[in-house]
């Protein structure tokens, strides 16, 4: 059977995505349950999508935006201009040694 779009795992980019936001929300000292609670998603889909076993859409990254007060199309932008998939394979693995 083949996995949904909403069942997918993140890909390079994506997994890019995620980590912007992370880093974001580590900066405004914001929890997943936060993010959840300020963009109206379920504490189970943000936090499924912050481990990386599936992938924000841009209509969360736009509800995001808003909750972390950035612009969708810059923070976009930032992405593309510094998305590096080696150092993205990286932090993955890091992050998921930590754990």
């Amino acid at each position: 059977m083949t996995p949904t779009q909403d069942e997918a795992p993140a890909g390079d980019w994506a997994q890019s995505v995620t980590l912007a936001i992370v880093r974001l929300m580590e900066a405004r000292g914001m929890s997943g349950r936060s993010l959840a609670r300020e963009t109206g998603m379920t504490n189970t889909y943000v936090a499924r999508r912050l481990r990386m076993d599936s992938t924000f859409n841009l209509n969360d990254i736009e509800r995001i935006g808003q909750a972390l007060d950035f612009a969708p199309s810059s923070f976009l932008v930032a992405i593309c201009l510094s998305h590096d998939p080696d150092q993205t394979q990286r932090r993955t693995r890091s992050a998921v040694q930590e754990d």
